[in-house]
């Protein structure tokens, strides 16, 4: 069994969990809800939240989402850490987070890119 102390993701902070898109299913949106600052935006405010962030532009922390409904997901904003990130930077909801945390490749080289353009020494980190 994996403990936090021996994951690759110990010490990180959460880095892959900051200032990110991805789309998630109306189940994962309800489980986020639960746990977060959640802003249900129409298309035209949701495009001009997607616009700052892709300019690098601060909007308030939170999760923004927004229902294309074409696919069956919605797309969303996490916009500052996540806020199931401990003070530590481990998931607080690890067991049961979303698909798009799931898939995440811990440890591989986006995770090594995301950690190294963050200025996160992985060398301290194993």
């Amino acid at each position: 069994m994996e403990t936090f102390s021996n994951s690759p993701c110990y010490g990180c902070g959460g880095q892959c969990c900051k200032d990110m898109m991805a789309s998630i299913t109306k189940e994962e949106l309800e489980t986020f809800k639960i746990y977060n600052t959640i802003f249900i935006l129409d298309t035209a405010d949701y495009m001009i939240v997607l616009k700052k962030v892709l300019k690098g532009e601060t909007v308030g922390r939170g999760i923004y989402v927004w229902n294309s409904e074409e696919d069956g997901l919605y797309d969303i904003i996490i916009s500052g850490s996540c806020e199931n990130l401990n003070q530590d930077g481990m998931c607080n909801i690890h067991e049961i987070r979303p698909d798009m945390c799931k898939s995440f490749p811990a440890d591989a080289g986006e995770c090594l890119s995301i950690r190294k353009s963050s200025m996160v020494n992985i060398s301290d980190i194993k």
